[in-house]
């Protein structure tokens, strides 16, 4: 409950800041576990960061629909920006919030083929079960090295979307459905992150990223580890641009000194 995880965290931070240690705590997004299960404004007190769950939004063994696994926006509260936003307004210091990116997707089989000249072919359609990986093996779960070797090797069977209210990307193949991030949605959430000042960005998970380059996807000269190095140049431009923007206010204070003068 509320108090006791509240307790919990205290007790830590007495012992960590003996050794100074780094004090974190992984939260769920929804807003039910947030409402009953979490004291914000003492959590963030007490913790160095407070990592989102951004992803598992939906799933083929819980959910009722086809559905993105990890869309920033949505209509309903399943979605990376609503957590973020409403533990900010509960009193939560936004430099304390890390917002979590999955280097996976998620998959479905439709009861039916997709149609594919729908705007958004497959989303809230029923399902009757989903596949696995070659690597993962795990039912409804794909490695992004798994989907996007996919993509490379069988072109012709798969049709890519992009969902631009959601900004997620995801896929169709007769029956089957992957709900996934790439660079392009991954930039779009290091954005978001930017622009709500948050501590930064997680990634899980490091193993399931194109890690050798299999896919041939070039990310600042280097193939390996494309989401990863997305996020990381994302991070550094806007570190590069803050710099930029001191530099030019205070050479422009200077030359207004100068020009008193």
């Amino acid at each position: 409950d509320k108090s006791n995880f509240v307790e919990l965290i205290m007790n830590l931070r007495k012992a960590f800041d003996d050794y100074n240690y780094t004090l974190t705590a992984a939260l769920d997004p929804s807003k039910d576990t947030i409402d009953y299960g979490y004291n914000v404004t003492s959590l963030s007190m007490y913790l160095d960061y407070m990592l989102i769950w951004a992803y598992d939004f939906h799933g083929a063994t819980w959910s009722r629909n086809i559905g993105h696994n990890a869309q920033l926006y949505s209509n309903d509260l399943l979605s990376a920006s609503f957590p973020v936003n409403y533990l900010v307004r509960l009193g939560a210091d936004p430099a304390k919030i890390v917002m979590g990116v999955p280097s996976y997707g998620r998959n479905f089989i439709a009861l039916d083929v997709i149609d594919t000249s729908t705007k958004l072919p497959g989303l809230e359609m029923k399902f009757n079960g989903s596949f696995t990986g070659p690597f993962t093996q795990e039912d409804g779960f794909l490695g992004y090295n798994e989907i996007c070797l996919e993509f490379k090797e069988r072109p012709k069977d798969w049709k890519i979307f992009w969902d631009d209210f959601a900004k997620v990307p995801f896929a169709v193949n007769g029956e089957k459905f992957i709900s996934y991030d790439d660079v392009r949605s991954v930039r779009e959430k290091v954005k978001f992150a930017i622009i709500k000042r948050l501590g930064g960005i997680m990634v899980w998970e490091l193993d399931t990223d194109d890690f050798r380059g299999d896919c041939r996807q070039q990310v600042d000269g280097y193939y390996d580890y494309p989401l990863l190095r997305t996020i990381n140049n994302e991070l550094a431009n806007d570190v590069e641009d803050s710099d930029n923007f001191i530099d030019s206010e205070i050479n422009d204070k200077a030359a207004a000194v100068l020009g008193n003068n």
